[in-house]
């Protein structure tokens, strides 16, 4: 045996009993990771806000360079682009603190308060048409009750102990305060200095990467970054105009708790194709038992209100630029929740876009035999 196949033997042997290692040891040292990543907590969140405001920021900026600031320096337009959206984002932060989440605690603690009435009514209501149907037992609803009753108990407490420890100034609550602004302030440098981050980042690893590995590693980065711009942006504002249309739409139907069924309806929408559906359903749980005619009315009505959202909003808001066909959409959410629950649903379709690019894109690049 020669000195290349030991050496070769003995590295292989290094990598399995490394690979053990890990594998054995592995609650510990994703512990020590989280641990590690916690304290860059600010940096990675600013990060995060940075790369989802990018994309608003850039428009802003691109109005104020054709219209009222035509001819200023780059630099000028994009302080004040981040001056307008971070003002504009102030301003539905505090919208959402003072109206949205107290009228949100309000209708689940309202509906809690009224489930037992709710509750009698409903099943009252299935007992008469069992009896009119002729069937012998009738069905217990009691299951019903207690999912909604519970789910709805637990998300009042967690919003509640959350403004609680806020507005009371708890050493938690002064914690979450100023992790949030120290993620603000580094989300602003990122978004200020993007151009300078890029330049860097560009020659740091064009300098210590082969040539080859960078070229595809840059390709890689683009259609990563493109991809998950487009469908986080495209997603939040579709949401929100989901949820705000469904909100007008029940005020003017008169249907219960408006606020309450479109932050689920928004909520939900988070999931591209199957979200509102699955919002829809959960609501029609809650409104069978308040009044089963508005209930059947509010399904009709979300019916309705998402071929709008899949034929005119969607389309426009997010249109094709994610670029991955219905089928992929649904096979990504399927294999991101069995990999990772909720959060592998949301990003099951951008990571899902990025490798049908791809592989299209190889695929497309070779010639037919």
């Amino acid at each position: 045996m020669n000195d290349s196949t030991t050496r070769s033997i003995l590295i292989s042997i290094s990598y399995l009993a490394a690979l053990l290692l890990i594998i054995l040891n592995l609650k510990p040292i994703m512990q020590g990771i989280g641990s590690f990543i916690e304290i860059f907590d600010p940096f990675l969140h600013g990060m995060i806000i940075a790369f989802i405001l990018n994309i608003p920021c850039a428009s802003i900026e691109n109005l104020l360079q054709k219209r009222l600031l035509k001819g200023k320096s780059k630099a000028l337009t994009r302080t004040i682009s981040i001056v307008i959206l971070y003002t504009l984002f102030a301003v539905l932060l505090v919208l959402i603190v003072s109206y949205l989440i107290p009228g949100l605690i309000s209708s689940m603690q309202d509906l809690l308060k009224n489930i037992d009435v709710y509750a009698n009514n409903l099943q009252s209501l299935v007992d008469k048409a069992a009896s009119f149907f002729g069937l012998k037992n009738s069905i217990d609803m009691s299951a019903m009750f207690s999912w909604t009753a519970g789910y709805t108990d637990k998300m009042a407490k967690m919003i509640t102990e959350f403004l609680g420890h806020i507005i009371n100034l708890t050493a938690e609550g002064m914690s979450l305060i100023a992790r949030f602004f120290f993620s603000i302030i580094f989300s602003v440098y990122f978004l200020a200095g993007k151009s300078k981050l890029l330049r860097q980042g560009k020659a740091f690893f064009s300098h210590y990467m082969p040539e080859k590995v960078y070229e595809k590693s840059s390709y890689l980065y683009r259609i990563t970054i493109d991809t998950f711009s487009n469908y986080f942006v495209g997603q939040i504002v579709e949401a929100l105009i989901l949820s705000g249309l469904c909100f007008v739409g029940m005020l003017a139907l008169g249907i219960e708790y408006p606020i309450l069924i479109s932050a689920l309806i928004g909520i939900t929408a988070l999931v591209p194709m199957i979200g509102p559906y699955i919002g829809g359903l959960i609501a029609f749980r809650i409104l069978v038992m308040i009044n089963p005619i508005n209930a059947i009315l509010f399904i009709i009505f979300i019916i309705v209100l998402q071929q709008v959202e899949g034929y005119v909003i969607y389309p426009k808001v997010v249109g094709k630029r994610v670029g991955l066909p219905d089928i992929w959409v649904l096979l990504s959410i399927m294999v991101g929740s069995g990999l990772a629950g909720a959060t592998g649903i949301i990003m099951g379709v951008p990571i899902g876009a990025v490798i049908y690019t791809l592989i299209k894109k190889d695929v497309n690049s070779k010639p037919l035999a």
